[in-house]
This record gives structure tokens, C-alpha cells and sequence, in this order.
């Protein structure tokens, strides 16, 4: 697992190439950058959500897990 300097490391650098990204567009194209990051997050989210219901689904098919568990997976938005 990465640490907590890498991780900060890593976001540091998604932010410069994100300002690397929009200094090549036109001018006002910020908008629709923020818009097309906000879908992919949510697209990720909803794949995420998805795996982990299946994950959940298949495991319940144990005699250790009740079948009520797989019922309590919520989506999570993140902003």
C-alpha cells in the first residue's frame, strides 16, 4: 500500500498536470473540464459500486454470510 507522503506526492502531480492539460486549451474550457472530471468520477464511483455489490453478492453465497448483508451497499458520492 502507498503511504501518506506518496499519495500526497501523487495528488500534487494529478494538479499540475491538470494545469498542464487546461494551459493547452482555449480559454473558457475550464467549465467543461470540471463537467467531464465530475461524469468520470462518477462513472468510476458507480463501476466501483457495481464490483463491490457482485463481490458482496458472490460471498453471501457462504453459509458464514446472511443473504441480509448483501442488501446494505450504498452509493457514495463524492464531490
Amino acid at each position: 500500500m502507498l503511504n501518506t507522503k506518496m499519495m500526497s506526492r501523487l495528488k500534487t502531480a494529478a494538479g499540475y498536470h491538470k494545469k498542464a492539460i487546461l494551459a493547452l486549451l482555449p480559454e473558457g474550457m475550464e467549465e467543461h473540464v470540471d463537467v467531464i472530471e465530475n461524469e468520470i468520477r462518477s462513472m468510476l464511483m458507480d463501476a466501483v459500486t457495481k464490483a463491490a455489490q457482485e463481490c458482496i453478492k458472490s460471498n453471501c453465497k457462504s453459509d458464514v454470510i446472511k443473504e441480509e448483508t448483501c442488501e446494505r451497499v450504498k452509493k457514495v458520492t463524492i464531490e
